[in-house]
């Protein structure tokens, strides 16, 4: 091999590793003439993008994998909390089946709708967190609206409970209507 063909493809593969396999290198080199003598030029360049590969289950940017048919009690079911305590464990065990995202993944995944020491603060309380953190929390883990409902709806039945045992009225629909609009609707 000559010198010119030893220079190209000592350019080649130093533009192969810029471009990081990102792309594919091909030189097309003329038939060669006088009997070998003289080394080939190359031709013509060309540079083929790769496509990226396709993301696989661990590239996925958030979201539980379902797990397998007849495996569905591996899943936390939030409506069996009967107390904010049960709800918060819950949650805890949510996230381990979310595969357990660091509370700063979970909080790039929120768009930041929480702070890690907020969700730090949330998962080692007795208290029931706030719904806005619960709904973001949950689709920070799973990615799921179904899953979003579910939850709110047990933080919802979970909030009406506690706030009932501890004696706070629970004012009707009707109450929450000024008395103009009372008239109004009958």
């Amino acid at each position: 091999m000559g010198r010119a063909s030893s220079n190209a493809i000592q350019a080649v593969q130093q533009l192969q590793e810029l471009l990081n396999d990102n792309a594919q290198i091909t030189i097309e080199l003329p038939p060669q003439g006088l009997g070998g003598v003289l080394a080939p030029k190359p031709t013509k360049l060309i540079v083929t993008p790769t496509p990226p590969p396709k993301p696989g289950p661990a590239d996925r940017p958030g979201g539980a994998i379902a797990d397998l048919k007849g495996f569905n009690d591996l899943k936390p079911d939030p409506l069996t909390a009967r107390t904010p305590m049960q709800f918060v464990e819950l949650m805890k065990d949510y996230r381990i089946w979310a595969g357990e995202p660091s509370y700063r993944e979970l909080v790039r995944r929120s768009g930041k709708a929480f702070g890690a020491s907020s969700l730090c603060e949330a998962l080692n309380s007795p208290r029931l967190p706030p719904e806005k953190l619960v709904r973001a929390f949950i689709w920070a883990c799973s990615n799921s609206e179904s899953d979003v409902q579910v939850w709110v709806t047990a933080w919802r039945q979970l909030r009406m409970r506690h706030k009932r045992a501890q004696g706070e009225p629970i004012a009707s629909v009707a109450e929450l209507h000024t008395p103009d609009q009372r008239r109004k609707t009958g």
